[in-house]
């Protein structure tokens, strides 16, 4: 965008994080209506999103599905540029699946 008034840019860059801040907070209250028995994790910041080796490939944000058990081992781990490529459902119910069997033999 090409403007000669510096004020504008600074208030639409600011708008469009407090967007991304709305967006990434109603998913939580999201997941909180849904009762997900699970943590939820709204990364404002990408503190954790870059921590986990995601970013921008070819200019598109990539997307990705973490499966970290109660230790704090990731069980799967899944990087994806394209829309939905994240999610490898067949996969990440087989993790879901050894997690918990692997903690119910913990006890």
């Amino acid at each position: 965008m090409r403007t000669a008034c510096p004020p504008l840019i600074s208030t639409i860059v600011r708008l469009k994080r407090e967007l991304e801040t709305v967006r990434r907070t109603r998913e939580l209250h999201r997941a909180k209506r849904r009762k997900v028995p699970f943590p939820v994790l709204a990364d404002l910041d990408r503190t954790v999103y870059r921590a986990y080796g995601l970013g921008k490939a070819l200019g598109i944000q990539q997307s990705g599905t973490f499966l970290i058990d109660a230790a704090g081992t990731v069980r799967y781990a899944n990087r994806a540029t394209v829309p939905l490529g994240a999610l490898k459902e067949p996969a990440l119910l087989a993790a879901i699946a050894q997690s918990h069997t692997s903690f119910a033999g913990a006890s």
